[in-house]
């Protein structure tokens, strides 16, 4: 009888099933919100294949110049804090900001 009660494996433990259920709620939102996105990706490379090279990479170094300068100014207005942020992270940071600000008034604009 002993035998067949070792032979059972132990159930995991309840931070291991949390962890493996905020994993599959977090991959099964990522698939719903961005699967729809492909296909207006694909449009959106075929647009772009259409356009002049040096018009793309003009429209590219304008953004990355926004970018720098937003860092450059986020850096400015946080000098004071003790630890001084790179224009690089602020240039990110504002990207990141960006971001979301993009995917929040896509999923306002979406009917419900």
């Amino acid at each position: 009888m002993t035998a067949d009660l070792e032979l059972v494996a132990p159930l995991p433990p309840k931070t291991k099933v949390r962890r493996y259920l905020f994993a599959l709620v977090l991959s099964g939102l990522a698939v719903y919100f961005f699967l729809p996105r492909f296909a207006a990706m694909g449009h959106a490379f075929l647009v772009i294949s259409n356009l002049r090279i040096r018009f793309v990479a003009l429209s590219f170094a304008a953004q990355l110049l926004s970018y720098m300068g937003s860092g450059y100014l986020l850096r400015t207005v946080v000098r004071l804090a003790s630890k001084p942020v790179s224009v690089v992270d602020g240039a990110l940071m504002t990207a990141g900001a960006n971001s979301v600000a993009l995917w929040e008034a896509e999923c306002l604009e979406r009917p419900g």
